[in-house]
């Protein structure tokens, strides 16, 4: 799964932009207009932020901090915490608490860059406003002449205020705190407030295209220095790092060049009893990441009938199509794998690998590269609660030319001591279901007894391929009944409907059942969690879906994250009374 890739490197591009500022501006003189002007430093023009953080408002953050304790049956938190705004704060009186605020974060117009925040409040009456922020360490005087600025303490510590169209302006940086140009929370907080009571927007276009460009040329260089084969590295495992870094590299040149913005949103719903995480990359219309985000779409997948079972502890599924990178990305691995066993089979075959060999290593490969090509990966994962304290692992892959890898397989088994002395157990055709050959493989009888873990003391891994599906299941005793009662429920469901309703890929993750595993270690955040978490609002949700402007990530997190979160807090709290 390489969609990810986007926003996983996006914190190192955001953060590693600054280097490129020094190469493009090599010839340039500081502060020459000019210069500025062709890195995209020089503002024609009201200032334009490269990110915001907006809070859609304090009564909503109120009420969902109330919310919260009331979850974790401390409602005593929200006393606490109002008798503080009013006995430090003010009450914040003079704040409009239903209008949104935050920061704006500007690049000032030098080389280099230094971020400018500034912070934006909603102003109900600025008197009282003015005799609120009078409470705090920093007093507040007006600047002569003025008619609405004020300056807040004095000398390195001072903050520079600025108050038009009903918000107060505030920053260290008096020459962007004061600009009568400063953009208007009303005009870009409505798409971030309307869906989110807490949101973070990044702007890609605001990077000027000479700068993106010289960021990834110095990125390409580095890049290419760090993906030369290593001294002593194997060649498949080289193959498997070369490929991840280029796809990187391809994926951040593709975030930078079509980008338009990076959104991160935080609603917490008492009535839907859910807190909703998003995270959106928005890319220009008709540009290859647009492109590629339609392209990732849910295809029917063959396990349907697995995935109608939420309740237990870890179930992962997808099913999408692959992209040109990922097709490529796969590609390398399949290849990497090839080389691998190419290379353990010559040694075994006593440095010539032999035309069985050859012919056994193409019965494997050659399903896999197939299952490339074709481009659809359908998958499913599933941790399943055999009893309240053991788990097993079942899972499946859809696999083109099942039969010949079935063929492959087995005599990859069979001849597996060959090339590893502690292959362990290997127990060949020890069931055939649904058309399955079954094999197991048993830890060596010198490394079991060890710690006891979800899957059982001594897991077992069963292995089979029938048709078109790779089966899996690792676990104690009840392994293999989990692993066929999976193949039966797929086979009675083969003649429904294909199911397309499900995310090209997602996860759902039962957080009680986990906590029900033995665990030796006791703390005080694990005693708090047994008890917020509840089998009947414990879920955690992964989803990954295209949008009509690029792709989404949404997390969702069912009460007993907030029940948990509120305990914990509230337990914090209580520490500090002692």
């Amino acid at each position: 799964m390489r969609i990810s890739q986007p926003f996983r490197h996006l914190a190192l591009t955001l953060s590693a932009v600054c280097l490129c500022f020094p190469l493009a501006a090599a010839h340039a003189q500081d502060e020459d207009p000019n210069a500025l002007k062709a890195l995209g430093l020089l503002n024609e023009g009201p200032p334009r932020p490269i990110a915001t953080i907006t809070l859609s408002g304090l009564e909503n953050s109120l009420d969902d901090i109330a919310w919260m304790f009331d979850e974790a049956d401390r409602p005593d938190m929200v006393e606490v915490i109002n008798s503080f705004l009013a006995d430090k704060a003010g009450n914040l009186k003079g704040v409009d608490r239903t209008r949104p605020m935050g920061i704006m974060l500007f690049l000032q117009e030098s080389l280099p860059p230094r971020p400018i925040p500034v912070a934006y409040i909603p102003v109900d009456n600025i008197s009282d406003l003015i005799k609120t922020l009078d409470l705090g360490p920093l007093k507040p005087k007006k600047v002569e002449g003025t008619e609405n600025r004020y300056e807040l303490g004095g000398g390195r510590r001072s903050q520079h205020v600025l108050v038009r169209d009903g918000y107060l302006y505030m920053s260290r940086n008096e020459d962007y705190a004061t600009r009568e140009d400063l953009p208007i929370p009303a005009d870009f907080t409505p798409p971030h407030t309307s869906k989110y009571d807490f949101a973070a927007s990044i702007d890609l276009t605001s990077i000027s295209p000479l700068l993106r460009d010289a960021f990834l040329g110095f990125l390409r260089a580095q890049a290419e220095a760090e993906l030369q084969r290593r001294d002593n590295e194997a060649e498949g495992a080289y193959i498997v790092r070369r490929a991840n870094g280029l796809s990187a590299l391809e994926a951040i040149e593709e975030l930078l060049r079509d980008g338009e913005k990076v959104t991160f949103g935080l609603d917490a719903s008492k009535d839907k009893q859910l807190v909703t995480i998003d995270i959106s990359i928005d890319a220009k219309p008709g540009s290859k990441l647009a492109e590629n985000a339609m392209a990732f779409d849910g295809r029917s997948t063959a396990f349907g009938p697995l995935l109608e079972d939420e309740s237990q502890p870890l179930t992962i599924a997808a099913s999408f199509e692959l992209g040109k990178r990922e097709q490529k990305v796969y590609s390398e691995y399949v290849r990497a794998f090839e080389t691998g066993l190419k290379e353990q089979f010559t040694t075994a075959d006593g440095g010539t690998l032999t035309t069985a060999s050859s012919n056994m290593i193409s019965r494997i490969v050659d399903p896999l590269r197939s299952t490339v090509e074709n481009k659809h990966m359908d998958f499913c994962v599933q941790v399943r609660a055999v009893d309240a304290q053991t788990f097993v692992l079942v899972g499946g892959s859809r696999v083109v030319g099942g039969d010949t890898l079935a063929n492959g397989l087995q005599e990859l088994l069979s001849r597996a001591g060959e090339v590893n002395d502690n292959a362990g157990e290997l127990e060949l055709n020890i069931a055939n279901h649904q058309g399955v050959t079954i094999h197991r493989l048993r830890a060596p009888e010198d490394r079991r007894g060890r710690d006891r873990g979800p899957f059982g003391t001594d897991p077992e891994v069963y292995l089979g391929v029938g048709g078109r599906t790779v089966w899996f299941s690792i676990g104690g005793p009840a392994a293999l009944d989990e692993l066929e009662a999976a193949m039966d429920r797929l086979a009675e469901g083969a003649a429904a409907a294909p199911r397309t309703s499900q995310p090209p890929f997602n996860i759902v993750f039962r957080t009680a059942r986990w906590l029900k595993l033995p665990n030796e270690k006791s703390d005080e955040g694990r005693e708090i969690a047994e008890d917020a978490f509840r089998s009947q609002d414990d879920a955690a949700r992964l989803e990954v879906r295209p949008t009509d402007s690029g792709i989404k990530f949404r997390m969702q997190f069912e009460r007993s994250f907030v029940r948990f979160i509120g305990s914990l807090l509230a337990r914090q709290f209580d520490k500090t009374q002692l």
